[in-house]
């Protein structure tokens, strides 16, 4: 039933926003893990764990284990758990989908961080300003004891500022929360001949435990997060020092972006898919 509701989950993804394409240079860089947790199990050959260095296209893993060592005084407990992970970042942005669920005495543990980022260059005498637009669409689902968090920092030179974190504790019956957002950084100064580099992480944890004899009257503890379509570039703005929007930039880009295009904005026949994949979300909520 978790895998059917994972599937659902994400046919219903929101439509990918339109931004800048991710030059083939800032694609890939990034590290995720599922570890998945339950007593009395021999692991033949790496079924309970898997580390993945994200790439430029999609990568992920899915794993599933039974205890299977015979149960003793000093360890009764027996377990099963699932998990999916999949964390990339290609021309479109950061990618990251993470699922867990289990039963009995067991632990779902997944982690994932995307990034890009680039360099502005200013060759004229005169300093200019830049503020960058990211858009997130995200959605959580939580059952039970399930926990998710999803969080933005953005690197300025030698500084780091977290832009957003959004993290959902518990799910109850079973919570939805869809996350549709602009987010923007700090406005930066590039002085005259000089240059300024910047990058985004977007990182996210799952964390879900069942533990053995407990009565979970919603159901086992679940998770979904589902940032599989997009952490995106939107907007790159620029002004002079006081404050004034230009309408062209002097500034150059190191790492091969190029803000004059937006490119990446959803067919109108994707449109419609998502609206449809929406409404069976809605109709399945109706019937649990």
């Amino acid at each position: 039933m978790f895998i059917a509701r994972v599937a659902l989950l994400v046919t219903a993804a929101l439509p990918a926003f339109g931004g800048y394409i991710i030059p083939v240079s800032q694609r890939g860089a990034g590290l995720a893990s599922l570890t998945l947790n339950i007593p009395n199990y021999t692991d033949p050959g790496g079924q309970s764990s898997c580390s993945l260095s994200t790439s430029g296209s999609a990568t992920g893993c899915t794993l599933s284990i039974i205890s299977n060592d015979r149960p003793s005084y000093l360890v009764p407990q027996t377990g099963t758990s699932s998990g999916t992970l999949s964390a990339y970042t290609d021309a479109k942005g950061g990618h990251i989908v993470e699922s867990g669920s289990g039963s009995g005495s067991s632990q779902e543990n997944a982690t994932a961080q995307v990034s890009f980022g680039d360099t502005e260059v200013n060759n004229t005498s005169s300093a200019e300003k830049f503020q960058i637009t990211f858009h997130l669409d995200a959605e959580f689902y939580t059952l039970s004891t399930a926990f998710e968090q999803i969080q933005l920092t953005y690197f300025e030179g030698f500084n780091q500022v977290q832009i957003f974190s959004q993290m959902q504790n518990g799910g109850g019956s079973g919570i939805y929360t869809y996350i549709h957002q602009d987010i923007t950084t700090p406005i930066v100064t590039v002085a005259a001949n000089s240059s300024f580099s910047w990058s985004i992480d977007m990182t996210g944890t799952l964390f879900a435990e069942s533990a053995s004899g407990t009565i979970y009257p919603a159901g086992l503890p679940q998770g979904l997060l589902d940032a599989g379509n997009t952490l995106s570039m939107t907007q790159f703005s620029v002004f002079d020092l006081s404050g004034n929007a230009l309408p062209q930039s002097a500034l150059t880009s190191s790492n091969g972006f190029d803000y004059t295009s937006s490119a990446n904005a959803p067919e109108p026949a994707s449109l419609g898919l998502a609206a449809a994949g929406l409404a069976m979300v809605a109709l399945f909520r109706k019937r649990i």
